[in-house]
């Protein structure tokens, strides 16, 4: 499942997302793999014995992202939002709406 909720605000779908896995923890005989940006959720979920977190390692060297494509284990804390808005220049698109 990708990014369950993602149409609503970040706290009901944190929430609604919670409320899906621990549900999903009772199945004994599926194996389920979710992707989220909401990295808050995980906090929650740490002590969760069936969870295994994993996440697409990734590197931002001198304002430049760079993707390995390594599945590595744990939580994924890069906040890079900001830096693809740099980097495919929509921030100089928005600056030159200044000047219309």
């Amino acid at each position: 499942m990708d990014e369950m909720f993602k149409g609503t605000n970040v706290e009901d779908a944190k929430n609604c997302s919670l409320a899906v896995i621990r549900g999903l923890l009772h199945n004994k005989y599926s194996l389920f793999i979710l992707s989220t940006h909401l990295y808050e959720i995980a906090d929650e979920l740490q002590k969760e014995e069936k969870i295994i977190f994993k996440y697409f390692e990734s590197e931002v060297v001198d304002d430049t992202l760079y993707f390995t494509y390594q599945l590595k284990d744990g939580i994924a804390k890069e906040k890079i939002g900001y830096l693809i808005l740099k980097r495919e220049k929509v921030l100089d698109l928005l600056e030159g709406m200044k000047e219309n």
